[in-house]
């Protein structure tokens, strides 16, 4: 009997030091690697669970995880990355765009499609059609049709 009470206790304390993984505060920085250029709103996850945080305006993130995480960290349009923590509580990260997954995509009124799959008229607006379109203004307007 004493033999396995022995045991119980043994295997109690075991499980218990395994359980206890030290949790740190990791705090970084998510930037474009060709450009420089913070990357607000990129997703960082613990690996394997549902602990996750988003990157600020200025690409800062801060997240409690175990000392020996891995932190998954994506952003649409650039390619998903795998970071070892290490007990580390500063960490840059740099996401190389992923050129295979940016394709040209047609927006209609209530879905979007990719221009190979439509059948029916199309037409494209750049940039600089939108900025010649001239918007009026309340001083533009004629003071004959109201009473004043």
């Amino acid at each position: 009997m004493k033999k396995l009470l022995s045991a119980f206790i043994l295997s109690l304390f075991v499980g218990s030091v395994y359980a206890q993984q030290s949790i740190i505060e990791v705090k970084g920085t998510i930037t474009e690697a060709s450009t420089g250029i913070s990357v607000p709103g990129a997703t960082v996850i613990e690996k394997g669970t549902s602990n996750g945080t988003a990157s600020d305006f200025d690409g800062n993130f801060t997240i409690n995880v175990s000392s020996d995480a891995i932190l998954v960290v994506s952003f649409m349009g650039f390619v998903t990355q795998e970071v070892q923590v290490n007990g580390r509580t500063s960490i840059s990260i740099s996401l190389e765009e992923d050129i295979a997954s940016l394709d040209e995509v047609v927006v209609v009124g209530y879905s979007s499609q990719k221009r190979e799959s439509l059948t029916g008229a199309l037409n494209t607006v750049k940039g600089d059609d939108l900025r010649d379109v001239t918007t009026p203004s309340i001083i533009s307007f004629n003071c004959i049709q109201c009473a004043c």
